[in-house]
């Protein structure tokens, strides 16, 4: 039997949560809840707390992800990083890259520098701005389906953008 100065409640075997929330093991072979008597409906078991704590963490992802489209104005893939949209299309060895604002209006890309690295390539391509919102780069080799690329740019506001894809 456990010994404790506080109001308990039996919880799972071996598990006691202080007053101050701390935890701790029991000595007994049954668990114990113990609560601060002044305030003994506040307290939440531990449990409940991982749960709330999962849940919370898995729909992280999907609030990560809930800007990004599936087809942009241009046919691409669009992910949206930071506030700005960034499609990807991709015909041969050309690729250019679209960007735009969170209210789809373009991007002035004359001062914007980039590049795209491939997942299995040594040496990024480098993006070369066109009018008015077009980064367009040329590959030595076509891409093939499922290949991995990451679009770096930096935009003329200073701001970086860093978006990836994998080719379909």
């Amino acid at each position: 039997m456990c010994t404790v100065t506080s109001t308990v409640a039996i919880l799972a075997p071996g598990t006691i949560i202080g007053a101050a929330g701390g935890n701790s093991r029991c000595s007994c072979d049954r668990g114990s809840l113990v609560t601060s008597p002044s305030t003994p409906e506040k307290e939440i078991p531990l449990r409940i707390k991982h749960l709330i704590f999962a849940v919370t963490l898995a729909a992280a992802p999907s609030v990560t992800f809930a800007h990004d489209v599936a087809k942009g104005a241009h046919g691409g893939q669009v992910v949206d990083d930071k506030g700005h949209h960034v499609e990807l299309t991709t015909e041969g060895n050309d690729l250019v890259v679209y960007l735009t604002d969170e209210k789809d209006q373009p991007i002035d890309s004359s001062r914007v520098s980039g590049r795209i690295m491939i997942a299995g390539r040594n040496a990024p391509a480098a993006l070369v701005p066109g009018v008015p919102n077009v980064l367009a780069g040329k590959l030595d080799v076509p891409l093939v389906t499922g290949s991995k690329i990451v679009v770096k740019a930096k935009l003329a506001d200073g701001h970086d953008i860093q978006a990836r894809f994998v080719i379909k």
